[in-house]
C-alpha cells in the first residue's frame, strides 16, 4: 500500500509543479555523482531531467556509464482540466517503448480521486486495464484507499485491497488498517495495522506496526518507532525497535538524528544501528543537504561508514537545478574544486583552477561560521587542527561561484 501512496504523492507533486505560478522554484534537473577514492573525484552516475510546458510534464531518467549517458525511462504527463493522462516508457532497442499508461482524475488542487493504470499486452498488441486506485474522503480527511485489479480475460474490476484510516476528534491520523480480499473465500483478511500515538498538539510521538497472524487470530507486533522533537518542533531523533518474539520485548534496531535550519528543513541526518555486542549505537550513514535561501536543496551528499577505518566515506553527491541561470553542478564541474583528505585531522588541501578572489569558509552544523581564509594559489594547505571532532560545512567561493561540501574532522 505504501507504493500506492507514493504514486499518489508523485502525481500530486507534478500537478502542483505545473500549475504553480512560481516558476522560479521549479526543479529542472537532478544529477547524481559517485565518488572515487582512487581519483579523489566525482564521476557521473545518473541524471533526471524535468521538462515543463503549459499542461505538460516530462521526466527523463538516464544512467551514466564510463563513456556515455544511457536512456533509462521516460514519464510524460498531460493535463486537461482535472484529468491527467500519462505514459511511462523504457529505452529498448534504441527506441522508447511504452510500458504503462495511466489516467488520473483530480478531485481538486490538493486531492486525487482515482488513478487507472493500463499495461501493454505485447502478444495481442493492445492496452489492457491493470489496476485502479480509488481514494475516498470524509470531508477533508482520507477515509479509505482501495485497489482494484482487472480480470485478465474480461477486463472487469475486482476489489483487491483497501486501507482504512482513523482520526481523532482533532483530525489527526491515529491508525491505518490494511485488508486483502480473497475471492475464493469471499471474505476480507486483515493484513497490516499501524497505530499512531499523537500528542494534543498533533505531533506523532510514536508508531507501532502489527502483522496479523491468522493461525492464532491475533495481531503480532512487528516494528515500533519513537519520535523526539526539539522545542521549536523540528525533529531531534527517531529510534526504531523490532519486536523480539523470544524475549517478548522491544529490541533497539536503528536511530536517526537530525539537524534543521531556521526554516525547519533538515540539512543533516546521521543513521546509526544498535550494536548488541558493544551495547551502544554504531555509525552507519550520513546525509547532508546544502540549501539555497534555506528552502531549496542544491546539493546532497551521502556518506557511508567504513568499519575499521573510523571514518565516513563519500558515496554519492546529488546536484539539483532549478529555473535559474546558473546550475549548481556547473559551478562544481567548471571550477574543478577538490578538498582532501576527508575526513581530515590536522590539515586539508584545497585545489582550485581559478583562485582569483577565492576564499573558503567553515560553518558548524548550526550554520555559524567558524573561520574563513583566502585562497591565493591553485593549491592551498589549510590547518584545521583548531577544529573539534565532528562534521562541518565548507563553502568555497571564487568569481561569484560557490562549491559546498561536508568536511569531517576526526
Amino acid at each position: 500500500m505504501k507504493k500506492t501512496l507514493l504514486f499518489t504523492f508523485v502525481l500530486s507533486l507534478v500537478y502542483f509543479s505545473v500549475s504553480s505560478s512560481n516558476r522560479k522554484s521549479t526543479k529542472t534537473k537532478t544529477e547524481k555523482y559517485s565518488f572515487s577514492a582512487i581519483t579523489n573525484q566525482f564521476t557521473p552516475s545518473s541524471i533526471e531531467v524535468f521538462k515543463y510546458n503549459i499542461g505538460i510534464f516530462d521526466l527523463y531518467k538516464s544512467t551514466q556509464t564510463e563513456t556515455d549517458s544511457v536512456p533509462e525511462s521516460l514519464t510524460q504527463f498531460q493535463y486537461n482540466g482535472n484529468i491527467a493522462t500519462g505514459t511511462t516508457s523504457n529505452w529498448e532497442n534504441n527506441k522508447w517503448n511504452e510500458q504503462i499508461k495511466f489516467t488520473s482524475y483530480l478531485k481538486d488542487e490538493t486531492r486525487i480521486d482515482s488513478i487507472i493504470v493500463f499495461s501493454y499486452d505485447s502478444i495481442n498488441q493492445a492496452w489492457k486495464p491493470q489496476t485502479k486506485y480509488l481514494y475516498l474522503f470524509e470531508g477533508d480527511l482520507s477515509s479509505k484507499d482501495q485497489i482494484y485489479m482487472a480480470d485478465s480475460i474480461t477486463g472487469s474490476w475486482g476489489l483487491y485491497m483497501e486501507t482504512v484510516y482513523s482520526h481523532n476528534s482533532s483530525g489527526y491520523l491515529t491508525g491505518e488498517l490494511t485488508n486483502v480480499y480473497y475471492p475464493e473465500l469471499d471474505q476480507w483478511i486483515a493484513m497490516l495495522k499501524d497505530d499512531y500515538y499523537v500528542s494534543a498538539s498533533g505531533i506523532t510521538d510514536s508508531m507501532i506496526s502489527y502483522i496479523w497472524n491468522p493461525s492464532i487470530e491475533t495481531w503480532m507486533p512487528g516494528n515500533k518507532i519513537e519520535y523526539f522533537f526539539n522545542n521549536d518542533g523540528t525533529p531531534d531523533y527517531d529510534i526504531d525497535y523490532d519486536w523480539g518474539y523470544i524475549s517478548s520485548a522491544w529490541n533497539k534496531s536503528s536511530k536517526s538524528t537530525y539537524l534543521s535550519n531556521e526554516s525547519g528543513y533538515i540539512y543533516f541526518e546521521e543513521d546509526l544501528f544498535w550494536d548488541e555486542a558493544a551495547s551502544d549505537w554504531a555509525p552507519s550513514r550520513t546525509y547532508a543537504t546544502i540549501y539555497s535561501n534555506e528552502t531549496k536543496p542544491l546539493v546532497e551528499e551521502n556518506r557511508e561508514w567504513i568499519p575499521g577505518s573510523g571514518a565516513y566515506i563519500v558515496e554519492e553527491k546529488s546536484f539539483y537545478s532549478y529555473d535559474t541561470p546558473q546550475s549548481a553542478v556547473a559551478n562544481f564541474m567548471e571550477n574543478n574544486l577538490y578538498v582532501f583528505p576527508n575526513p581530515a585531522e590536522d590539515f586539508i588541501t584545497v585545489k582550485i583552477n581559478q583562485p582569483q578572489n577565492a576564499n573558503i569558509q567553515f560553518f558548524d552544523l548550526k550554520g555559524k561560521m567558524i573561520f574563513q581564509q583566502n585562497l591565493n594559489s591553485e593549491t592551498s594547505i589549510i590547518s584545521v587542527a583548531q577544529l573539534k571532532q565532528g562534521n562541518y560545512l565548507t563553502k568555497i567561493t571564487n568569481n561569484r561561484k560557490t562549491h559546498s561540501q561536508v568536511l569531517i574532522i576526526k
